[in-house]
């Protein structure tokens, strides 16, 4: 009797599985149907929307064409390599033509060119022959705006080169400023190396800069460009954000702090401040870095895990199998993961242009040498013949990698001679060697390298620049400051030692 109800009862057991199993599939087909339906309905709503829409990206296209060729104002067509390019190339190879006043009337035209292709690609429709030209477009703009980066070095050495007879009677310095509705620039010679000037300010748009001492009496220019367009950020856009470069060497110093050689004594407390800082900020940086990546890691292998499993579960109990969508969604679900990780370990310096964007007009600044000014001797002009076409830069500090070649020679003498650090300390106290000794004695001279190199640490400070926001920008928070790094076609805040931010205007103080 136990044995027959045992049976009556699996009986029943299966009988209401497979009931079950057919509600549902009578559901989920009533189901799939509905969807069907809803699915027909959305395209009969939005095909005629999206046909509407090439028929007006393609009469938009067709008037866009008519309009250039009615333009006929002299301007290159810009779809048409032809033209574009023999424009291009007539540019390139006018040496007449190369100042300042005729650059800028041709940056307007070859802004308003890439203007226009930026455009004519976003007006190409889906469906037309032309999207094969798109990958030219491009390359052609990317040809405009290097051509009008070389044209404004030009324009710029151009203008140096007549410093001397354009110079201010008042400070016998050399200030220059113009500008247009897309670009501006400021030009300043130091020609008077006049220790009392310490500074300028272009009271036009608010860009000025505070000078450091050994700057005060140096040949240079410092040359400020101003441009209301964007041509870094689009390059920045196609590359991820780069990873911290943590080598591994540095991660096994900072783990054990016993393979670190010890500071010699007898170096100059700057050197050895400057070296303790290093190694303090390596073992900060390595810390963050690996507290970082464990935290991410195992905080989103547990919301994957957590969120696979529930939807494994929510999806088996329709059916009992494993859905494609399941299995889509899995896969969906590491690669956010993935994500999540490589944003957790990106670099913090970069700027990430998903939740930051530059704010016009860029600012490029540069220091430059003053190249070879004309002299006047009785009644003739002498011009020493200046071979290159573009300014020289002027590298400041003095020799950015001055303490890594000197560093190993000036440990070994310091350790040969210990009894005259002392000494020595006081040498460099009493004289700047930098202002008294040319390369070739401090070449020669292992004494001499040694205090050149205290006195460049000690004596070469930043280079402070301001600029004023212009009003028609509102800011309601805390701007980011950034450098473009060519070399990894990113901005990056790096490159400067602080800036301040105040009410309507920039102070940045920029160390490169």
């Amino acid at each position: 009797e136990a044995r027959v109800r045992a049976e009556l009862a699996e009986k029943e057991r299966i009988e209401t599985e497979k009931r079950l199993a057919e509600e549902k599939a009578i559901l989920a087909k009533e189901i799939n149907e509905l969807r069907r339906r809803e699915l027909a309905e959305f395209y009969e709503f939005i095909q005629p929307r999206i046909d509407q829409a090439n028929a007006t990206r393609h009469k938009q296209r067709d008037e866009f064409k008519w309009k250039r060729v009615m333009q006929c104002d002299g301007t290159p067509d810009p779809t048409s390599l032809l033209e574009i390019n023999t424009f291009m190339s007539l540019w390139h190879d006018e040496h007449q033509r190369t100042n300042l006043e005729y650059t800028m009337k041709q940056t307007n035209l070859v802004l308003s060119l890439i203007k226009e292709l930026n455009t004519v690609i976003s007006s190409i429709p889906k469906d037309s022959s032309e999207l094969e030209s798109i990958p030219t477009y491009k390359k052609t703009i990317h040809e405009l705006e290097d051509l009008l980066n070389y044209k404004w070095r030009q324009a710029e050495h151009d203008t140096m080169l007549k410093a001397t007879d354009l110079q201010d009677f008042e400070t016998s310095n050399f200030q220059y400023f113009s500008e247009n509705e897309n670009a501006a620039i400021c030009i300043w010679a130091n020609l008077s190396h006049n220790p009392r000037i310490k500074g300028y300010l272009f009271e036009q748009n608010g860009f000025g800069f505070d000078l450091p001492k050994p700057l005060t009496l140096a040949h240079i220019a410092i040359l400020g460009f101003f441009l209301k367009y964007d041509y870094y950020s689009e390059q920045a856009i196609l590359d991820p954000i780069p990873e911290p470069l943590v080598d591994e060497p540095a991660k096994q110093v900072t783990n054990d702090d016993d393979d670190h050689e010890p500071i010699d004594p007898t170096l100059p407390a700057e050197i050895r401040k400057l070296m303790e800082q290093s190694r303090r900020r390596e073992k900060e940086a390595a810390a963050a870095a690996a507290a970082a990546a464990a935290a991410a890691e195992a905080q989103a292998l547990q919301e994957a895990a957590a969120a696979q499993a529930s939807q494994e579960n929510a999806d088996e109990s329709q059916d009992g199998t494993v859905s494609p969508t399941a299995l889509n969604r899995k896969k969906s679900v590491r690669d956010v993961t993935a994500d999540l990780i490589l944003e957790e370990l990106a670099d913090e310096s970069v700027i990430d242009l998903r939740s930051h964007w530059p704010i016009l007009p860029l600012l490029e600044i540069n220091l430059f040498n003053i190249p070879p000014q004309p002299k006047k001797v009785q009644e003739w002009n002498i011009v020493q013949v200046d071979d290159t076409d573009v300014l020289v830069p002027y590298i400041y500090p003095s020799d950015p990698g001055l303490p890594k070649r000197f560093y190993e020679e000036y440990v070994s003498l310091s350790k040969m001679e210990a009894a005259k650090t002392k000494a020595d300390e006081k040498t460099d106290d009493a004289m700047d060697p930098s202002m008294t000794f040319d390369a070739t004695i401090i070449a020669n001279n292992p004494e001499i390298k040694r205090m050149f190199l205290a006195n460049a640490i000690k004596q070469e400070s930043a280079l402070i620049f301001k600029y004023k926001i212009p009003s028609e920008i509102f800011i309601t928070d805390k701007p980011l400051l950034a450098r473009w790094i060519k070399d990894r076609n990113h901005w990056k805040q790096e490159g400067y030692v602080d800036y301040e931010y105040t009410s309507g205007s920039f102070t940045r103080h920029i160390s490169s």
